[in-house]
């Protein structure tokens, strides 16, 4: 090939790559990924910070939590059953009657 040749490939593909990248930051700057109403709905932080709140919190009484129940709050007896002690033996059915030894059914 001859150099005209190179040039002719060249400088219309080189004009074409930077139309594409131009119309692709213009697309990317114009179009928007965000919703509208998403995007009302953003505010930015406001970066003043309220030192008076902390200083509200380091004021506060600490109360320290007690985790032993006082005897004289405890309940003497409890009225209802406790669900885990059956007050009736269930009878069995037939079918549960039957039981296994040595891998025999016995009847």
């Amino acid at each position: 090939m001859k150099r005209n040749d190179i040039l002719l490939l060249l400088i219309p593909s080189l004009l074409i790559v930077v139309f594409w990248v131009v119309f692709n930051i213009y697309h990317n700057f114009v179009t928007s990924t965000i919703p509208e109403d998403l995007n009302a709905q953003i505010t930015p932080i406001s970066p003043d910070f309220d030192t008076s709140v902390i200083e509200n919190f380091k004021k506060r009484k600490i109360i320290e939590p007690l985790y032993v129940i006082s005897p004289e709050s405890q309940p003497e007896e409890n009225p209802l059953p406790s669900p885990l002690t059956p007050t009736e033996v269930p009878i069995s059915t037939a079918s549960g009657q039957q039981a296994t030894i040595g891998g025999e059914f016995l009847q």
